[in-house]
């Protein structure tokens, strides 16, 4: 110990000049991912999936095109980054109604399966493509239609995959009598997808015709709305599907609800209904509409425009709404819990307008990803940029951020005009955070062209929390990058620290406790060999970004990361405060699988 203290008061004494230090990036996405030709309006990411080290994104073309095809680009992770490995575009269709832009609308990854919505196939009857990955190349290897094809009843709106069971949404499906749309059920047999079952569900609420004045001098009419599976999803033994329903007049509980199926025996039957019970009477409420996730005994749903008032009939920022099974084996859910990002606001934009906060939710997991495309960056400022959470579950189900992502062209279009869109579309994976930004701007000014960020996950616990510095705050430190120390880099992020001031990354095999080394305000929480990894400088916004290479850390002797083993990082850095030069972040403990 007294070694690692005498060891870094020497480094404490040098000028910064003695080492190689750069400013730091400041920015945490690892890629950005655009088309190699943007056009206008061609909305890269519109649709986003990842699974391993495959990122499929989806891009409708050029819509003021007179024959805009869709496209998925296919990327895989190598030693340099995303690479571009395939573009896929549907085949060739005669019927004259048929967009090929909506070739793949919605996208869902299962390992080396993808299945991808085309809605407007056949006169919007629509189908799924399935594609399979064969020795690197991913091939369409069967599609699949409406079991009772019905022209325009969008099969394929919604959909998602868990292993061999396929669960597909037709929101205008009207082959029965009691609500429009359906959930269609499909099973993987022998390497083919076949039908199985088809289900509406069943609320148990009436909801009358009631008449309304529409126009001037008004014309009264009666309507009722109801649509099932505009949004769906499926782990395992169940299956969730939203059910939609707008009337002439809104009576409570009309609003947004979600059906809940269970796989009993082999038999597909519905077991529960599901709403926000905290929710009031409005009709923007938009529970379930578009998001939905599965896993184990949590049910978690995105209401993008949530009707919650803060006060004075105000919306909220928009929330994910959380159930769990009520008792184990149970077949009821129970309201478990309710929340939104940290940086959540609403804006006053002509009415009120929410963050979009739960529009869009990835589940991977105990990590939820969770897109707010109107998000902003900055509640001082008017400027809506879009925004994404991770959050993460613990022991007792419930969830926390533990994350909140920014991208690169917060400060779109030469640094004017800022454009909402970031975190439309949502993925989460192993070890990466895909988002989405489908109207973002491309070269020049190419509004609509779209990106695609990826984030690497944060990884490690954090431990011996750092003091107070001179910005009024406690330094972190986040780390980044694929585990695998055979084949990944590490990125470390100090934030928080002081704005222009050099930091030290310092590495261990081993805890420790040394207080104020060399007179430091903050205490090293390392033991063992320290080694000094990198020096970089702090951006403006106080964040330093330590790149490591596992298999080179400079220990003495030189040593390796290795399979197996907890390393436990810290930085360091300068601060003049409180009659101290020095501070430290608050450390990290990493296990390498």
């Amino acid at each position: 110990m007294k070694l690692s203290t005498i060891a870094l008061a020497l480094f404490m004494a040098l000028p910064s000049t003695a080492f190689s230090i750069q400013v730091a990036e400041g920015l945490p996405e690892h890629q950005k991912l655009m088309d190699h030709s943007p056009v206008f309006q061609e909305s890269f990411g519109h649709s986003v999936a990842v699974s391993g080290e495959w990122t499929l994104v989806y891009e409708p073309g050029n819509r003021t095109a007179p024959n805009p095809i869709g496209t998925i680009f296919v990327y895989e992770r190598d030693s340099t980054g995303w690479v571009l490995r395939q573009e896929i575009t549907p085949a060739p269709n005669s019927d004259p109604w048929s967009w090929s832009s909506l070739f793949g609308d919605h996208i869902q990854l299962d390992g080396a399966t993808a299945a991808v919505t085309y809605t407007s196939a056949h006169n919007y009857e629509g189908s799924i493509a399935i594609l399979e990955r064969v020795q690197g190349t991913w091939q369409v290897t069967q599609e699949i239609r409406s079991p009772n094809p019905d022209s325009g009843e969008l099969f394929g709106h919604s959909m998602a995959i868990s292993g061999d069971t396929l669960i597909v949404g037709a929101p205008t499906n009207a082959d029965q009598t009691q609500y429009g749309g359906a959930v269609h059920f499909y099973q993987r047999i022998q390497g083919a997808w076949q039908f199985q079952q088809t289900l509406h569900g069943n609320d148990p609420f009436t909801y009358p015709r009631r008449a309304s004045q529409v126009g001037s001098p008004g014309v009264w009419q009666f309507y009722t709305w109801q649509s099932v599976g505009t949004s769906v999803a499926i782990h395992g033994d169940v299956a969730v599907a939203s059910f939609r329903v707008v009337t002439s007049e809104m009576f409570p509980g009309a609003l947004g609800k979600a059906f809940v199926f269970e796989r009993i025996n082999g038999i597909w039957q519905q077991t529960d209904i599901l709403w926000d019970p905290l929710r009031n009477s409005s009709s923007s409420d938009q529970f379930g509409r578009r998001a939905i996730e599965i896993d184990g005994d949590q049910i978690l749903i995105g209401d993008g425009h949530a009707d919650t008032p803060l006060a004075f009939g105000v919306p909220d920022p928009g929330e994910v709404v959380v159930f769990q099974r009520s008792a184990p084996g149970s077949r009821t859910w129970s309201f478990l819990q309710k929340f939104s990002g940290s940086n959540a606001s609403i804006h006053w934009e002509g009415g009120w307008s929410s963050d979009g906060f739960g529009e869009s939710i990835s589940l991977h997991g105990d990590r939820l990803l969770v897109g707010a495309s109107r998000g902003k960056r900055r509640l001082t400022t008017n400027n809506i940029y879009g925004e994404a959470y991770l959050f993460e579950r613990d022991s007792n189900g419930l969830w926390s951020e533990i994350e909140h992502y920014r991208h690169s062209d917060w400060n779109h279009r030469n640094g004017t005009s800022p454009i909402p869109g970031f975190g439309r579309t949502v993925a989460l994976g192993d070890n990466y955070a895909v988002v989405g930004h489908p109207i973002a701007y491309g070269t020049g000014d190419t509004l609509g062209a779209g990106a695609v960020y990826v984030f690497e996950q944060p990884h490690g616990d954090a431990y011996c929390p750092g003091p107070e510095n001179s910005t009024g705050t406690s330094a972190t430190l986040t780390c980044t990058g694929n585990l695998d120390p055979t084949v990944g880099i590490l990125t470390l992020w100090a934030d928080d620290m002081p704005p222009g001031e050099v930091g030290l990354l310092l590495a261990s095999p081993a805890q420790g406790f040394t207080p104020n080394p060399g007179g430091s305000l903050g205490d090293l929480c390392l033991g063992g060999p320290l080694a000094r990894v990198t020096a970089q400088l702090s951006d403006a916004s106080g964040r330093a970004r330590f790149a490591t290479n596992p298999l080179a850390i400079p220990t003495h002797p030189t040593g390796a990361i290795q399979s197996g083993e907890t390393w436990y990082f810290q930085a360091w850095y300068r601060d003049q405060w409180l009659g101290t030069t020095s501070n430290f972040t608050e450390a990290l403990s990493v296990s390498f699988p």
